[in-house]
């Protein structure tokens, strides 16, 4: 059994009901499964996991349409970036909206911010299509938390 940390940033909603549906498959696998919103986790919740899974929603603010990981994470980002991520293992998510010019970018960004200092990063991100109400993004969540399994272990 491993103790796996998730951690959202949702403005609607979308990206916490991803994180329970992945809390969910988590469970059943026979993991603990903490779920916690960006601003209330601490460094030291942090260290004390080695398996971490973040979810965002993508964040657009001009005429552009250019895409932005949301300014509420930027206070968890220079937390994370202080408990050694590079002796974690992460899996990035988010809720996405294709009304938007980049689908989701704000979870490539997320995947390349965690990255870039150092964490452990399954190469596979998921992107659901706002919330996840239909058979495929069930079967699309269960596919990347299954993955994501197989890569910590």
């Amino acid at each position: 059994m491993k103790n796996i940390l998730i951690i959202t940033c949702s403005l609607s909603g979308c990206t916490d009901l991803i994180a329970d549906e992945i809390g969910k498959v988590l469970s059943n696998a026979g993991h603990h499964v903490t779920i916690e919103i960006s601003d209330d986790a601490t460094q030291a919740q942090i260290e004390a996991h080695d398996f971490i899974l973040l979810g965002t929603y993508t964040y657009s603010m001009n005429t552009e349409n250019e895409a932005f990981i949301p300014f509420e994470l930027e206070d968890f980002l220079d937390i994370l970036y202080k408990a050694h991520p590079e002796e974690k293992y992460f899996g990035i998510f988010g809720s996405c909206d294709a009304t938007y010019k980049f689908f989701g970018e704000a979870v490539n960004l997320l995947q390349a911010d965690v990255e870039k200092y150092g964490g452990n990063v399954m190469a596979e991100v998921l992107k659901i299509e706002l919330e996840p109400d239909t058979p495929a993004d069930r079967t699309a969540i269960e596919a990347f938390t299954n993955q994501y399994l197989k890569y910590i272990q």
